[in-house]
């Protein structure tokens, strides 16, 4: 783009201005649910639903203090959850702002990169291949600018934008060269805003396993219905008690159903989004939190992510002399044999350029060529030869006085080199030369030039024959922490790829600093062309380095892994990484140098270009699986109690013990338990180094039967020898439910047994669920609307030594591992 765009555009006061007037540029969209959905939401789940119908049939039958217990039941239930709904959109809210679409603008003459919601009308925008449009405008002036606006037009094929005063609109995405344009419209002003379309860069939208969940809930509803219709018409039959029975299944239903598991997991998930963007990793999907739990595979690009990206001119080379950059001194000069190189790697650069080999070449040849004649500001840019087929680039230029074009080109050696005309002994060197850099670990780049008369440029490059000039040496230091982060990955059983665009020798040097296995080569992008599906297949699980590799080629090696049945991981930048990115278990857009495309194809985005951001969220992706299990575990354990004890009193002709009274006591603090203190579990090594075996096995159903067999047999116990001793039925009910509440505490209590550590909200929410029920144990009126009586310190130790030994005794042989 040529430097005369670089205007001063509007000023910040200007902007601040208008953006106060006519209110942020933003699109109507669902984003945040209002309040009355949320409410209505929490008012239509079916343990909500079943408390209502409780309380009015306690109402019209004469128990008015059973039917106000149940109603402040249900207000509390509906305030909790309520609260955690709040808490989970306030979560995505802030990360929707956080992944909206970005602008570079020009403002007081600075370029900065803004939220796209703080574009205004005026705003000059300077756009690059990957930018969405952030608003309507008018085209300032392009190269080679195509846009996708198939967003509003369905028109799948890009539409050209290369006249000035060109109209464009927000939204749509530049799929090649770059641009300017001015603010016209913004908001519901644009057209996409006309059009009432939402970009929708956030949501919440069932994952696998949460669609699995309410499929899970559904059918236990159907049987729950089922089987407390059946035992509510034996029970009326038996006792003479339509009401009663009508009740007892009521009762039962509320007892079967796992009401909590969908909150838990909608609630583990936006938590877990929150928790990851304070280490700077959004999540824009919450698929991807459940899949970091299982990724075995991670196709790391190396620039950025396992580098610095700052990169620096190391080496110049042409064929008569070499500069190496000083390891101490400062320097301000070059030799003069190696101008031209740098002069021409200039010419073949962008102005305005964010790409860190570009700045690398304009900052060291301000430095060094100021003074010289080879620095030429006042030329013009006439076209641009982006890259696409070939990983070279060139610029044609005009002097003001001159009567040729002048191109400089550059790019990778081999994609150069054939283009030169060169004797076969030169290539030779020249390619002697390019493999000695590369195995020192630098990126390579070929320079050339040619000089064209003015006349009708070629339509491609590869119709100029250019003239060798030399090769530059750039120099990405890898981050420091890069081969520990890596050494870690290896340690949770995630297996590192490296994706680069370097030549093969530079990218195994720089695997081997890396610590990376890679095998006797890597593969690059031409041989994996020639490699059959069944070949990369069987060669995959020997390769860590993928060099020379086209975006649309990690496509195919996503697949490739993903048909091995591993869980991949893919990082990109570009617009053409969006498939592969879309593909991949997990997406992981860059989020300091990504494209917007990217980022929206993305399942995460990285505001910090690092592996350690990286790691962090797949550490935390495994803790969220591990404490997910966890909470399934306590709440079928406590729920197959229970139902044992809402359905063997009718079954043996006894009295009931659990009254929708009491169901709902449960539910009142299972549920905050289950989605607040298992969500905010650490996990240190042990499990973390797994692979995260699926949620629902075998194993967890019969380790949380097993426990669950193990509290009912002890509710039984106590249950039986209290009513065959001759206590009565509230006495009965009372150590018996006294005793379900002791096995909870000892549910609660595993997590310090295996040394968690936020023991005291684990104690203080144990000891909270026994402080309330004593406190109503000491209330005449709550007694009676629990229907027991007082205990007697001699009860209160047997429910202790049954409830919280059989609940704790086979858990510690069950979490042994841990």
């Amino acid at each position: 783009m040529d430097s005369r765009l670089l205007v001063s555009g509007i000023s910040e006061f200007t902007a601040q201005k208008r953006l106060e007037e006519e209110g942020q540029n933003v699109l109507p969209h669902s984003g945040a649910k209002p309040v009355g959905r949320l409410i209505l939401e929490v008012l239509t789940e079916p343990m909500v639903l079943l408390l209502s119908v409780c309380g009015i049939l306690y109402s019209l039958i004469g128990e008015p203090g059973e039917a106000l217990m149940l109603l402040v039941s249900l207000v509390l239930m509906v305030l909790i959850t309520l609260v955690q709904s709040f808490r989970s959109e306030s979560a995505l809210g802030k990360l929707r702002e956080l992944a909206a679409p970005r602008a570079l603008v020009v403002r007081d003459g600075e370029t900065k990169r803004i939220p796209g919601s703080q574009v205004v009308r005026g705003d000059l925008i300077l756009l690059n291949e990957g930018d969405r449009i952030p608003a309507d405008g008018m085209l300032t002036e392009g190269d080679a600018l195509l846009v996708d606006e198939s967003l509003l037009t369905g028109e799948s094929a890009a539409v050209a934008k290369d006249q000035a005063h060109s109209k464009l609109f927000g939204g749509t995405v530049v799929v090649q060269g770059h641009g300017a344009m001015v603010v016209e419209r913004t908001g519901q002003a644009s057209e996409l805003g006309r059009i009432g379309v939402s970009l929708m860069p956030v949501g919440m939208e069932g994952t696998t396993l949460q669609q699995e969940v309410r499929r899970l809930v559904r059918t236990v509803f159907v049987i729950a219905v089922f089987v407390s219709s059946v035992l509510a018409f034996v029970y009326g039959h038996q006792r003479h008690d339509l009401s009663g029975g009508l009740l007892l299944g009521l009762s039962l239903a509320m007892a079967i159903l796992p009401n909590e598991i969908p909150a838990v997991l909608t609630i583990f998930f936006a938590m877990a989004s929150a928790r990851m963007s304070r280490f700077g990793v959004i999540s824009r999907n919450p698929a991807a939190i459940e899949n970091l739990g299982s990724v075995s595979v991670l196709c790391a690009d190396k620039t950025g992510t396992l580098t610095l990206n700052q990169m620096s001119v190391d080496t110049i080379w042409t064929q008569s002399e070499e500069w190496r950059r000083p390891e101490q001194s400062q320097f301000s000069e070059l030799p003069e044999a190696v101008h031209e190189v740098m002069e021409y790697a200039v010419l073949a650069s962008r102005t305005d350029t964010v790409e860190p080999m570009e700045l690398a070449v304009h900052s060291l040849a301000n430095l060094t060529l100021k003074q010289t004649e080879h620095l030429h500001p006042e030329w013009i840019s006439v076209r641009e030869y982006p890259i696409r087929q070939r990983f070279m680039m060139s610029q044609a230029w005009k002097g003001l006085q001159s009567e040729k074009h002048v191109i400089g080109a550059k790019g990778a050696p081999e994609a150069v080199l054939p283009l030169c005309s060169l004797k076969a002994g030169e290539l030779d060197a020249i390619q002697a030369k390019v493999r000695a850099l590369a195995d020192s670990g630098l990126r390579i780049i070929a320079v050339s030039k040619a000089h064209l008369p003015d006349s009708n440029l070629p339509e491609q490059q590869e119709q100029i024959v250019f003239e060798f000039v030399g090769l530059l040496g750039l120099k990405d230091p890898l981050r420091s922490e890069a081969r520990k982060f890596v050494e870690e990955c290896e340690r949770l059983g995630v297996r590192v790829v490296m994706m680069t665009g370097d030549h093969p020798a530079t990218a195994l040097a720089i695997a081997r600093e890396l610590g990376l296995e890679s095998g006797a080569h890597a593969i690059g992008g031409v041989e994996l062309d020639q490699l059959s599906d069944a070949d990369l297949k069987e060669l995959l699980p020997k390769v860590r380095v993928f060099s020379r590799v086209k975006p649309e080629q990690k496509l195919r090696i996503v697949k490739s892994y993903q048909a091995l049945g591993e869980q991949v991981a893919m990082t990109g930048d570009g617009v053409n990484d969006a498939p592969a990115l879309k593909r991949a278990n997990v997406g992981i857009a860059m989020g300091a140098r990504g494209t917007d495309v990217a980022r929206e194809a993305a399942d995460l985005v990285l505001v910090r270009d690092d592996f350690g951001s990286i790691l962090a969220a797949i550490k935390l992706g495994r803790e969220m699986r591990e404490n997910l299990r966890d909470a399934f575990r306590y709440i079928l354990s406590i729920h197959l109690p229970v139902i044992g004890l809402s359905i063997l009193p009718v079954l043996l002709n006894l009295p009931l013990i659990l009254l929708p009274v009491h169901i709902a006591f449960l539910h009142i603090w299972v549920e905050p338990v289950s989605s607040v203190a298992f969500e905010g579990e650490t996990k240190r090594g042990g499990n973390l180094g797994v692979r995260a075996a699926p949620l629902f096995d075998s194993r967890v159903l019969g380790e949380t039967l097993f426990r669950g067999g193990r509290i009912l047999a002890a509710l039984l116990v106590v249950y039986v020898f209290a009513w065959y001793r001759g206590k009565g039925e509230w006495d009965t009910r009372g150590l018996t439910f006294t005793t379900l509440l002791f096995s909870n505490l000892g549910l609660l209590l595993l997590p310090v047994v295996r040394k968690s550590e936020r023991k005291p909200v684990w104690i203080g929410i144990g000891l909270a669920t026994l402080l309330s029920h004593f406190v109503m144990l000491k209330i005449p009126v709550a007694r009676n609307l629990l229907k027991v009586n007082p205990l007697h310190p001699v009860d209160i130790l047997v429910c202790v030594l049954f409830g919280v030994i059989f609940s704790m005794a086979p858990i510690r042989a069950i979490f042994k591992k841990a």
